[in-house]
């Protein structure tokens, strides 16, 4: 992701790109430090959104008790079977993809705005 975040950069979107690869031990400082100067996050997960990171920071993001908490968007696999195929369509199917990524970054970041 990356080289998403550069080109999403370039078009005038900052972002920051915060790998979790475990789930223990997790650097909470850290990820507190980073979801505290957010106005938008989103997770993305390439399976259920309902027992990977996403719950674990919206209970952080609950936990911070900001007055104005940022908009948070699981992007992974709702609550249901997945059809089996190769990697990349799998992921442009489940609307993981690299392209549906940045289209949610745009999309939500317009949303932040209103």
């Amino acid at each position: 992701m990356p080289g998403r975040s550069r080109w999403l950069r370039a078009q005038g979107i900052a972002t920051t790109v915060v790998a979790v690869t475990r789930a223990k031990p997790l650097a909470s400082s850290f990820l507190e430090a980073v979801l505290s100067q957010s106005k938008l996050i989103i997770s993305v997960e390439d399976h259920s959104i309902y027992s990977g990171i996403a719950p674990v920071i919206a209970q952080m993001l609950f936990d911070l008790r900001r007055p104005s908490i940022p908009r948070f968007v699981r992007m992974g696999i709702k609550d249901r079977f997945t059809e089996t195929g190769e990697y990349h369509w799998l992921l442009d199917n489940l609307g993981l993809s690299p392209r549906c990524i940045i289209e949610t970054v745009i999309q939500q970041k317009a949303l932040c705005e209103t």
